[in-house]
């Protein structure tokens, strides 16, 4: 931009800027079992929305956004709306096992008047700061973000052994350096990775074991040697 004002004379020089070094690698995340216990905190209304979250890693304004006129319940899919999308691009989500149990059940108290999938006896859920933080508080993971449940998809669909190019169509990352962002690493990650690393390398220098070859030297004697 202060290129082009420069060119076109309206700046007589283009100021200098640092660039930051590296990537701001993302930190906040909550693991399965710790999930589980903050979810039954939070109120009825508020649980399926904030599961729905952690299982697609889909940001809290598109769930929240998120009208049964995007919902396919026939063919079992969610599409997201490129005016609900912060990449301006549409989104599939197939909905499987869980997810589609949630879809399901919230299409079971749907209220006519109400467009969202996710609401508040009929309202569109408003902003739930407060309440996601007391039930935080509650479960000891204080400064817990809800944004931070998109990091934790990108985390365990990484840790299932889900391919970058296929997680980032699931999370709706565009580019690869923001999904290495969110894929956190944990110390069981490392612990997990040294441990493969330490049984590779001794399955390298185990001594093998001497093979019995049986050999005849004359007819009716047989012996052997070890190979």
């Amino acid at each position: 931009m202060f290129t082009l004002a420069v060119e076109a004379g309206k700046l007589s020089r283009r100021p200098k800027f640092k660039l930051l070094e590296g990537e701001k690698v993302r930190e906040g995340f909550i693991d399965h079992g710790q999930f589980l216990v903050l979810l039954d905190r939070l109120p009825d209304y508020l649980r399926p929305l904030v599961e729905f979250l952690y299982l697609s890693g889909w940001r809290k304004g598109a769930g929240r956004k998120l009208e049964w006129n995007h919902v396919d319940l026939v063919g079992k899919v969610v599409r997201l709306s490129i005016a609900n999308s912060k990449t301006k691009e549409s989104q599939v989500l197939p909905l499987t096992g869980r997810l589609w149990e949630i879809i399901h059940e919230q299409a079971k108290r749907r209220v006519p008047e109400c467009p969202f999938v996710f609401h508040d006896e009929g309202c569109q859920i408003g902003d739930f700061r407060k309440v996601w933080k007391r039930a935080c508080k509650e479960v000891e993971v204080c400064g817990l973000l809800v944004h931070d449940l998109r990091r934790c998809a990108a985390r365990n669909l990484s840790r299932a052994g889900v391919p970058r190019e296929v997680a980032m169509k699931i999370t709706g990352h565009k580019t690869e350096s923001m999904y290495r962002r969110y894929r956190i690493v944990d110390e069981r990650d490392i612990k997990e990775a040294t441990e493969r690393m330490q049984a590779h390398l001794a399955d390298q220098v185990k001594p093998q074991q001497p093979v019995i070859v049986p050999i005849i030297i004359n007819p009716g004697v047989r012996t052997s040697v070890n190979k």
